[in-house]
C-alpha cells in the first residue's frame, strides 16, 4: 500500500479514535469523576474543570499521536541527516523498529516505502563512496604506471644521448648507429604510449560506441604488413615471426587504423615481455560464415593466472618477483577496440609455456584459398 494512502487511512482512523475518546472521557468525567469530587454544575468553577478535562484529553491524544506518527518521522530525519554527513549507517535505533520476526513494527509500517528506499539509498551511496575511493586509488596507480612507462625509455634516451655527446670518447660509426637505433626505438615506444593514452582518454569520454571508419580491407594483407613492420623494428630483430592462413584474401569491413593498433599492441607486447629467440606465430582462419578467427601465439615467458585475470584492466598494476611491473594501456585498448568491432577476445597463458590470444571478428564472404608464409 502506498505511503500516501496508508497515511490518509491512519489519519482518518486516528481522528475517529480521538473523537471517540473525547466522547467517552467527557461523559465519564462529568457523570462520575467530578461528582465524586463534589464538583457539580452548581459549583462556581465547574465549566473550568470540564475545560481542563477536555484539555487533558487533547494532551494525551497529542502525545500518543506524536509518538505514533512523529517517532518514525524523527527516525527518518535522523537517517537522512546521517547520509548528508557521509555516515551511511542507519541510526542506532534501527534494530528497534523491527519485530522478532524481522518485520517493521506497526507504527513504522506507515512509512515502509520510505524506509526501504532510504535503506537502498544508503547502500547505493556507500557503494558509490567505495567505488570513488577505488577509482581514486586506481587513478593514482594508473598515473604512477604511465609515469613509469614514460620514464624508463626516457632514461635510455638520455643515457645514449649523453654517450653520443661525450667528447672524451671517439665512437665509431657502428656504435653511433647502435646508439641512434636505441634512441629511435625508445622514442617510438614513448610515441606508442602517448597514442595509447590519447585513445584511452577518447574511449573513456565517449558515452556511446567508439565511432568506426569502416572500409572493406583485405585482412590477410593488412596483418602481414603489420607483422613485417614489427619484425623490422630494432627491438624485434632477434625474435622469430611466422604467419599462417588458409586463405590469401579475405575482405571484411573494419576500421583499418584501429585494427592496425590492435595487432601492433599485441605483437609488440609479445616482443617486449618475452626473451630474445621467442617464436611468435599469427594464424588466421575462418570459423564459420559469421566470424574470422585470429590466433597470436608465442612460446615465451607466459603469465600467471592473476595477471591474465587483470590483463584488460586499464589500471592494471601487477606484482612480479616482488617488483611493481606495469604493462601500460595496450591490452586495455585492444579489448575496447575489439569490442567496438563487435568482436571477442580471450587470453590463455601458462607460466614459462607461452601465451595465446584469440580474437573473433565478424566477417563477410569474399574469400580465396591458400597462404602460408614466413617473415
Amino acid at each position: 500500500m502506498k505511503t500516501k494512502i496508508r497515511f490518509s487511512i491512519y489519519f482518518i482512523v486516528g481522528f475517529i479514535a480521538w473523537l471517540l475518546s473525547l466522547g467517552l472521557m467527557l461523559p465519564l468525567a462529568m457523570e462520575l469523576v467530578l461528582p465524586s469530587l463534589h464538583i457539580t454544575e452548581e459549583y462556581k468553577y465547574y465549566d473550568l474543570f470540564v475545560l481542563v478535562v477536555f484539555a487533558i484529553n487533547i494532551l494525551i491524544c497529542s502525545i500518543f499521536f506524536s509518538w505514533y506518527f512523529g517517532g518514525p518521522l524523527w527516525f527518518i530525519i535522523s537517517w537522512v541527516a546521517n547520509l548528508s554527513k557521509g555516515n551511511y549507517d542507519p541510526p542506532a535505533k534501527k534494530r528497534k523498529i523491527y519485530t522478532k520476526k524481522n518485520k517493521l513494527k506497526r507504527r513504522y509500517r506507515l512509512y515502509e516505502e520510505v524506509i526501504v528506499h532510504l535503506h537502498t539509498l544508503s547502500v547505493s551511496l556507500q557503494k558509490a563512496e567505495h567505488d570513488r575511493m577505488e577509482l581514486e586509488k586506481a587513478k593514482k596507480d594508473w598515473i604512477a604506471g604511465i609515469s613509469h612507462d614514460v620514464k624508463t625509455p626516457l632514461t635510455y634516451i638520455t643515457g645514449y644521448s649523453a654517450l653520443l655527446l661525450n667528447d672524451q670518447y671517439n665512437w665509431n660509426e657502428e656504435e653511433k648507429v647502435t646508439f641512434l637505433q636505441e634512441i629511435e626505438g625508445k622514442a617510438r615506444h614513448i610515441e606508442s604510449l602517448v597514442q595509447d593514452l590519447h585513445l584511452s582518454y577518447q574511449m573513456d569520454n565517449i558515452e556511446t560506441l567508439i565511432p568506426l571508419q569502416l572500409n572493406k580491407v583485405n585482412i590477410i594483407e593488412l596483418v602481414k604488413t603489420i607483422m613485417a613492420d614489427i619484425a623490422n623494428d630494432p627491438r624485434a630483430k632477434k625474435y622469430h615471426f611466422s604467419f599462417h592462413s588458409t586463405f590469401d584474401r579475405m575482405q571484411i569491413e573494419i576500421d583499418e587504423k584501429l585494427i592496425h593498433r590492435i595487432f601492433q599492441n599485441i605483437l609488440m607486447n609479445a616482443v617486449i615481455h618475452n626473451d630474445e629467440g621467442t617464436n611468435i606465430v599469427v594464424m588466421i582462419e575462418k570459423v564459420n560464415d559469421a566470424y574470422i578467427q585470429f590466433i597470436v601465439k608465442d612460446d615465451g615467458k607466459g603469465m600467471e593466472s592473476e595477471v591474465v585475470d587483470h590483463l584488460f584492466d586499464s589500471d592494471r598494476v601487477t606484482l612480479a618477483k616482488n617488483k611493481l611491473d606495469r604493462n601500460g594501456l595496450g591490452m586495455s585498448i585492444v579489448k575496447k577496440l575489439v569490442t567496438a568491432h563487435q568482436g571477442q577476445i580471450s587470453v590463455t597463458s601458462e607460466k614459462d609455456k607461452g601465451t595465446t590470444i584469440v580474437i573473433l571478428l565478424p566477417v563477410k564472404k569474399e574469400i580465396r584459398k591458400g597462404d602460408k608464409s614466413k617473415l
